[in-house]
């Protein structure tokens, strides 16, 4: 029998690391992402994340904020980062898109996407699916 997850179309070939304004008391880590005290977030290669969500396309401006945040929204997820940190984890994928170079037109519509469909709570934890 097999145990795996559904939803995830990329992976990290390489372990990537980046300054966030996100800065806990103590290290926050789960399976793929550790974010450090000092506001350094890593994610270890072979980190799965599902992309740009929404009715929107998958672009270069787009997929290192995609990550970013879905890293962040998992830190929420499992009740690590504070579910009041949503509005600043939501600005700073905007802040990451902008620095990659995304129109600043479509900025404002990924802004609002998560701001009316981004859920960080809990009960949005991938569920385990078996097989055979």
């Amino acid at each position: 029998m097999i145990c795996y997850k559904r939803g995830y179309k990329y992976q990290l070939a390489e372990t990537y690391s980046v300054m966030t304004p996100f800065k806990p008391e103590k290290a926050l880590s789960i399976d793929f992402i550790l974010l450090e005290p000092s506001g350094r977030m890593t994610f270890f290669k072979g980190y799965a994340w599902d992309g740009p969500s929404g009715p929107t396309f998958d672009t270069k401006s787009f997929m290192r904020g995609s990550m970013l945040h879905d890293g962040l929204y998992q830190l929420m997820y499992h009740e690590m980062l504070h579910y009041s940190e949503k509005e600043a984890v939501d600005d700073y994928l905007i802040t990451i898109c902008d620095e990659d170079g995304m129109w600043k037109w479509r900025q404002k519509w990924v802004r609002k996407g998560v701001e009316v469909g981004g859920d960080p709570r809990p009960n949005r934890i991938k569920p385990i699916i078996t097989a055979p």
